[in-house]
């Protein structure tokens, strides 16, 4: 069974069921089953650690004001700039795609104009944008989209760049923070124009990724 709403096995569908026990004290109107589910399958099914994960991400909200994230200033002007891609449309499924020019993206001079945390509020509030696009899809579409569609374009990508401590640190945590609070939200990650060094790339940034996860990108 997938783990997904209307197919689930016997022992999966008991686990959505405590699972929503354990956490109701956490739970918000609109957090319905696949939600759940979502946190659910990050976990294997592991009810005690998909708690844990989930509470840890509702500390991360408060901690981080991402409820807040409307009210938030302005990015500053040179991540509005130059800070790489964003949401483009969608896919035949109806799924979000962005496409990220990787490659061209001056990273290492983006982290000496600005903090790892100027970066990752302008992230997050990328992030919470396709939340509420997803919930409007769902509506429009008058189905489920879970799942949003990747493009790396690494056309570009220099080396000297994974020589930069500053934009390894970033790297980090930009792969935990979407590991740990925006589960289950990745269809596919496509990367296009890997350079030859792309290996030396994968090796840096694997460690910060699931299974799940990693299995989900395509060369």
């Amino acid at each position: 069974m997938s783990g997904h709403l209307g197919d689930l096995s016997p022992t999966q569908e008991a686990a959505l069921r405590n699972f929503r026990k354990a956490v109701a004290d956490v739970l918000k109107p609109d957090h319905d089953d696949r939600y759940l589910l979502r946190w659910l399958r990050a976990r294997d099914f592991n009810l005690n650690k998909a708690e844990q994960m989930l509470r840890a991400h509702v500390e991360w909200r408060k901690q981080f004001g991402t409820d807040d994230v409307m009210t938030w200033p302005e990015s500053p002007e040179v991540l509005r700039k130059y800070y790489p891609g964003g949401f483009t449309g969608y896919d035949r499924e109806g799924r979000p795609v962005a496409i990220i020019p990787f490659g061209s993206c001056d990273l290492k001079g983006l982290l000496n104009s600005v903090s790892i945390d100027d970066v990752m509020r302008h992230v997050v509030r990328q992030f919470e944008d396709v939340e509420e696009d997803i919930k409007r899809q769902c509506k429009k579409l008058d189905k489920p989209i879970e799942t949003i569609t990747y493009i790396f374009d690494f056309d570009g990508f220099a080396l000297s760049t994974l020589a930069s401590r500053a934009v390894i640190d970033y790297l980090a945590t930009l792969m935990c923070t979407f590991e740990d609070n925006y589960p289950e939200r990745l269809h596919r990650a496509y990367v296009v124009n890997a350079p030859r060094y792309f290996p030396l790339f994968w090796k840096i940034i694997r460690p910060f990724l699931s299974d799940l996860t990693a299995r989900k990108l395509a060369l």
